[in-house]
Formats: structure tokens, C-alpha cells, sequence
């Protein structure tokens, strides 16, 4: 097994389904983002309803996560307790808001994936949650790119 990315279009299949898992349960609707390491989004899906602003929340959590190979969560208590700002990162597209997770492949970041549009501890939950199917159903060598 490697690090790389899993393949895009099995990665798409199975946010759908994770979100139309999510939706039946109830619950507010939320965007999912998902980022290669770099930072790069390689899928991206919205719920109806969720609200436009959770798009680009969404999106910056899964990049956070992926390039600081980290939770946003553990991102933001770095930033609080080395007394640092995100802007000396050098970096716009960084969040410190909860809610990204690193996708770890071999215990190294494949990527990032991000949630938005619920309460900030049910957005990581989520991205951990769906996280976890990802290694699951996809992380093996056969299926990694």
C-alpha cells in the first residue's frame, strides 16, 4: 500500500452515498470537500439546502487538513497555544475552523476532507466519519492509484 490519492471516481461515488446516508438520517444538509495533499479539490459535493457560505468553509477545511496533515481542530489549538497567526503561513486557502480531517493513507496524508453546515464538533465528526470509510472501503493496493 502506498500514500497516493485513491482514485477520484470511486472517492465520488462514495461521498454520494455517504451523503445520501447523512440526509435520510436527518439533520442539517452540509457540503463535503475533499482535497489531494496538496490542497487540491478533487471532489466536491453540496447537499440541497446547505447554505452557500458552507461551500468555501468546506473546501478550506479539507485543504487545511490535507496540507498541514492535521485536524483543523489540532490546527487551531497549534495556532493558540505557539501564539502564532494563520496568516504566517503564507497560505489563504488555511482555516482554523473544526471540522477537516487528514485522509492518512500508511499513516500518511492522502489528503484532506472538510466538512460545513452544522455545529463545528458535528462537521468533524463527519469528516472523520466519512474519513474512516474512505481507508476502509478504498486504501488497499489494489485500489490506490
Amino acid at each position: 500500500m502506498n500514500d497516493r490519492f485513491p482514485p477520484v471516481a470511486k472517492v465520488g461515488i462514495l461521498a454520494g452515498h455517504f451523503l445520501r446516508e447523512l440526509a435520510s438520517a436527518g439533520g442539517k444538509p452540509v457540503c463535503l470537500a475533499i482535497c489531494d495533499r496538496h490542497g487540491i479539490l478533487c471532489h466536491f459535493e453540496r447537499m440541497d439546502g446547505a447554505p452557500a457560505r458552507c461551500v468555501a468553509i468546506a473546501c478550506a477545511k479539507a485543504c487545511t487538513s490535507a496540507v498541514m496533515e492535521c485536524s483543523t481542530s489540532a490546527f487551531h489549538a497549534r495556532l493558540r497555544d505557539e501564539k502564532l497567526e494563520i496568516g504566517e503561513f503564507r497560505d489563504s486557502r488555511l482555516t482554523s475552523i473544526a471540522g477537516g480531517v487528514p485522509l492518512l493513507v500508511n499513516g500518511n496524508s492522502a489528503g484532506g476532507i472538510g466538512v460545513s453546515g452544522r455545529k463545528i464538533e458535528e462537521d468533524e465528526e463527519l469528516a472523520s466519519q466519512f474519513a474512516q470509510m474512505l481507508t476502509q472501503k478504498l486504501c488497499t493496493a489494489s485500489n490506490l492509484i
